[in-house]
């Protein structure tokens, strides 16, 4: 969901080092970053597709594993998100 630089990472090394995967990158108005995030995967060779949020329902059943970047991580272990 939109961009975070830590998740960039994590795919980008899992494609260095040669593990097939495909990614879905959901975004969601008024910012739409996740359209630069799929702009540089693409550009590093890894097959994104790009969708908004109200057109997750119908991905879900492809999908294996969620990452989603933090906003902060408090002492109680909570985590907190844009998307909750």
């Amino acid at each position: 969901y939109a961009r975070s630089k830590v998740v960039e990472n994590v795919i980008t090394k899992a494609n260095e080092e040669n593990r097939k995967f495909r990614v879905v990158i959901v975004d969601s108005r008024p910012k739409f970053e996740g359209k630069a995030l799929g702009k540089r995967l693409v550009d590093k060779g890894i097959d994104c597709t790009y969708i908004l949020l109200n057109g997750l329902s119908y991905v879900m059943k492809e999908v294996t594993k969620v990452m989603i970047g933090a906003s902060a991580i408090l002492a109680n272990g909570a985590v907190l998100s844009r998307v909750g």
